[in-house]
């Protein structure tokens, strides 16, 4: 008798997460879907207004700039607040920050290039938004 309670029990949590799992995994889908969506109403605002072009020009760049001056800033504010007095545990330190900002600095870099790019090759990039868009769709109704 404590048996089959403890199945029913146990079943009827395990039936639960499963299908947790498989509401958050169209949840997801229709999330990723809309910022397909959302990305090529932004490629189609940045193509037909140029202004819009320079203003995401602009902003990468100083974005890029800022990455690039907290990193070269970093070793000498170590030796203004005197961090720099014991160099074996403090240049480790200082090159993994250096490290870290330079990456955020490059992924900066690669998703200006790619936006560019996009738009550059507008009707491709279009094409491929409708591609991800028709995979992801094919997996809500398998799910």
């Amino acid at each position: 008798m404590d048996l089959t309670i403890f199945s029913i029990i146990v079943s009827s949590i395990i039936s639960f997460l499963i299908g947790r799992y498989f509401v958050n995994r169209k949840k997801k889908v229709h999330e990723k879907i809309e910022e397909i969506k959302a990305n090529a109403e932004y490629l189609e605002k940045i193509r037909t207004k140029h202004i819009e072009l320079i203003r995401h020009a602009f902003s990468k760049i100083f974005l890029i700039l800022l990455l690039m001056s907290i990193a070269f800033f970093v070793p000498i504010f170590f030796d203004f607040v005197g961090y720099n007095q014991n160099v074996e545990i403090s240049q480790p330190i200082v090159n993994w920050i250096q490290f870290l900002v330079m990456l955020a600095c490059v992924s900066v870099s690669y998703w200006a290039f790619r936006t560019f790019h996009d738009v550059v090759n507008y009707e491709s990039a279009m094409q491929k938004h409708k591609d991800k868009i028709a995979k992801l769709s094919k997996k809500i109704e398998y799910t």
